[in-house]
């Protein structure tokens, strides 16, 4: 998919401890590009920033819901 997405997964990643660093950045960039596909079917023409900024919040917050889990 795109930089963007890895580098928010990245970010996300970052807030966690870095032995579940790799499964973490995994689990949010694969579920950020498919999440996107569907979003874009919906939304011809906007791009991954555009997705990004309507479904997703900073990546801290992300992170946050993510530890409670």
């Amino acid at each position: 998919m795109t930089d963007l997405f890895r580098a928010y997964a990245h970010q996300v990643a970052s807030y966690h401890p870095a032995a579940a660093r790799e499964d973490l950045f995994s689990e949010v960039y694969d579920e950020l590009c498919e999440e996107f596909e569907d979003w874009q079917a919906e939304n011809p023409g906007r791009d991954e920033a555009d997705f990004l900024d309507a479904n997703r919040g900073h990546p801290m917050k992300l992170a946050t819901r993510m530890a409670g889990e």
